[in-house]
């Protein structure tokens, strides 16, 4: 009798998967494609700009660190040696 009751179980479970499975496409579609971001012409001088300042600072300080290291540290290494 438990046979029968697991054949029939068994047998329904089956069928659902059966069902579930054709009514499931393969290709799901998981987002809508959408035109590419607007044009964002006026970030486009900051992206000049704020490059330009940034360089010129690290080359400003390379040239104030380069100025002392000639003028204070070079001459105590030469000292020592």
């Amino acid at each position: 009798m438990y046979s029968t009751i697991y054949a029939e179980v068994l047998k329904n479970q089956q069928t659902a998967e059966f069902m579930l499975d054709s009514q499931t496409p393969y290709f799901q579609l998981i987002d809508v494609p959408f035109l590419p971001l607007g044009n964002v012409n006026k970030f486009k001088l900051l992206g000049v700009i704020i490059p330009f300042v940034v360089s010129i600072f690290v080359f400003s300080l390379l040239t104030v660190l380069l100025g002392y290291y000639i003028q204070e540290i070079k001459p105590i290494l030469s000292e020592t040696n």
